[in-house]
């Protein structure tokens, strides 16, 4: 079975036919509160205890100085998330993400779970372990760890930004 149709399996039974509808506000990422409102809607829900999903999918290679790169496998993961808002007496209002996330090395031919791996290298035959991170969790405020306000580091890349976590 192709991971894809597995991970659309697990998801509908994981959210149940929810439909994330998001709604528009005016959050202003200069102040604390907005920096707040804004990391946990891309995080996760502005409501307690949502889950929301997120996929990945790409390609794993391996880079020797002087030869081609070589495509090894394919991956495809899912981390499913909640958040709970939270008070800290120092740190001000925030939110507790919870979350539990899993990544395959896929067949680069067939698109299918790897049980094994030939190094192309060696010869050897590898068992492959799977990627099971439960959890990741994280807790984050309006007010850093350092006392101050927390703040969106942006980058600016040839008029695209990037944002730093």
């Amino acid at each position: 079975m192709r991971f894809s149709k597995l991970l659309a399996s697990c998801l509908a039974g994981l959210i149940g036919g929810l439909s994330a509808q998001a709604t528009a506000g005016n959050i202003d990422p200069d102040t604390p509160e907005g920096y707040l409102k804004l990391n946990r809607k891309i995080q996760c829900s502005l409501e307690d205890n949502k889950p929301q999903v997120f996929q990945w999918f790409g390609r794993s290679y391996a880079r020797v100085p002087g030869e081609p790169d070589k495509h090894l496998f394919n991956l495809e993961g899912m981390n499913i998330r909640q958040c709970v808002t939270i008070e800290d007496p120092e740190r001000g209002k925030g939110f507790k993400l919870v979350s539990r996330e899993i990544m395959l090395y896929l067949d680069p031919e067939t698109g299918e779970v790897l049980r094994t791996f030939d190094n192309p290298w060696t010869g050897d035959s590898n068992e492959v372990i799977h990627v099971d991170n439960d959890p990741v969790n994280s807790k984050n405020f309006e007010i850093g760890r350092n006392g101050k306000p927390q703040a969106f580091e942006l980058q600016d890349i040839n008029g695209k930004y990037m944002m730093r976590f």
